[in-house]
């Protein structure tokens, strides 16, 4: 819905869920791996958190929140063994596809120019691999699932 009626509960229920949840497991999480010595965090964005999204501003601000914060949070833990990265997917097929209409899914599909949804198996794969020894050197980064519709 457009910004000038978007109900103040709705933007602070959005927020709450999307961006203050990220920050709240964070700040719990992070003096154990520090303690430790080692860490992966992987905080969960938006392609939309980057590209920004008419009549869903709330999300959009959260998402990019999160980018923020893993940013931040990165910058913060750099060098303690603890990495800190984010992905950005864009719209994933899932059961919430059947709450959308047909037009929406149509026109999600029409961004993307691989021509098809991202799948869950795909998300777990990139964070699986964020989360390995293997991507130890990168922290602070936001990585895209976006079948090509982000090529910035």
């Amino acid at each position: 819905m457009p910004i000038q009626d978007y109900p103040v509960d709705a933007w602070n229920r959005v927020l709450a869920v999307d961006l203050n949840s990220v920050f709240h497991t964070c700040r719990l999480a992070v003096p154990h791996m520090r303690g430790r010595g080692a860490g992966r965090i992987v905080n969960v964005a938006s392609i939309v958190g980057k590209e920004g999204h008419s009549n869903i501003c709330a999300y959009a601000a959260a998402k990019a929140g999160v980018i923020g914060l893993t940013k931040s949070i990165a910058r913060e833990l750099a060098g303690t063994g603890v990495t800190v990265n984010g992905i950005a997917p864009a719209i994933t097929e899932t059961d919430l596809f059947r709450e959308m209409t047909e037009e929406h899914i149509e026109a999600s599909k029409a961004r993307i120019p691989m021509g098809r949804f991202l799948t869950v198996p795909e998300i777990a794969a990139m964070v699986a691999w964020i989360a390995s020894d293997e991507c130890s050197f990168t922290t602070g980064f936001t990585f895209d699932l976006s079948g090509g519709r982000a090529t910035y």
